[in-house]
């Protein structure tokens, strides 16, 4: 049988965007796929788009749900996937022409492939630098460490069997860190991962999005928490946990900086293990907040 790749795209008040990303969709040089929208309750003209691009494509399903969540809408997006493989756009982004093309190409003999993406100035190209192969032991490390990988789910191309067989659905209760929380879930499964090291995706990374509004920032604390309890039930790698804890401390500190309130959750520790470099950087973090915040606003803007 012929791969069907179901497309999901979660939106909510993307009308500036969305538009882009449809048709980056749709110009892929392959037609072996559909596209889920999926509507947040948008009181913009993102419905008008969505319902224009359903009503003149059979292969284009548009769905309206209660605003809740993009985990609300990412897990009716795969109740309603008809493909036997699955990715992910947001709508604020758009993919390479052949975005499609070399990631199906490469999940032959793979039950994950990950593409390597870009932002802001960037712009997406098929050119293949290489292509590598991961080992399921290592992935975990790198997913926290390798910023061409994270833990995004629009940079991968999974198999719906897998997500099906064991039941891994995007948590509805978390607001940031849902992402990577169903990735994790879903390595866990996982034998053979492939990475593509070619900028397929563009991920907009100025766009008003939940992780980019400090006043939300406390939610990615509870984010890192839920991955380290869930982490620390199924694997013993202190070295993993430890790099958890200290992108949790990282946001922790940052989001101090704003609200004096914020506690630190006593689920959190250092290991006796943790890497002296990663000790030198916490601490700038945590006595020279203001100069990280005002280099990283720097770098998003160049």
């Amino acid at each position: 049988m012929k791969d069907l790749i179901s497309i999901i795209v979660p939106f909510l008040n993307s009308g500036k965007t969305l538009d882009k990303c449809i048709k980056s969709i749709l110009n892929q040089t392959v037609d072996n796929y559909e596209i889920i929208l999926i509507d947040n309750s948008s009181t913009d003209k993102s419905k008008n788009i969505a319902t224009s691009y359903s009503q003149k494509y059979n292969f284009i399903k548009y769905y309206n749900i209660k605003k809740r969540s993009v985990s609300a809408a990412r897990n009716k997006g795969l109740s309603e996937a008809k493909g036997n493989l699955i990715c992910f756009v947001d709508s604020d982004d758009y993919i390479s022409e052949k975005y499609l093309e070399i990631m199906h190409r490469e999940l032959i003999n793979n039950d994950l492939v990950i593409c390597n993406f870009t932002s802001n100035n960037s712009k997406v190209n098929d050119k293949i630098d290489y292509v590598k192969k991961i080992d399921n032991n290592n992935i975990f490390n790198l997913i926290l460490k390798d910023k061409k990988i994270r833990g995004y789910v629009w940079n991968k191309l999974f198999k719906k069997e897998i997500i099906e067989k064991n039941n891994i659905k995007f948590n509805e209760n978390l607001v940031i860190g849902e992402d990577i929380d169903f990735v994790f879930h879903y390595l866990r499964y996982c034998n053979n991962i492939s990475f593509i090291n070619s900028n397929l995706y563009y991920y907009n990374l100025n766009s008003n999005n939940t992780v980019n509004n400090i006043d939300n920032y406390k939610y990615a604390l509870d984010g890192w928490i839920n991955l380290f309890d869930n982490y620390k039930k199924y694997n013993k790698d202190y070295k993993n946990m430890d790099l958890i804890n200290y992108f949790y401390l990282k946001k922790y500190y940052e989001i101090k900086y704003y609200n004096k309130k914020i506690k630190k959750s006593n689920k959190m520790y250092f290991s006796d293990k943790y890497n002296l470099n990663y000790k030198v950087k916490l601490f700038i973090y945590k006595y020279f907040t203001p100069l990280v915040i005002i280099s990283k606003k720097i770098r998003r803007n160049i």
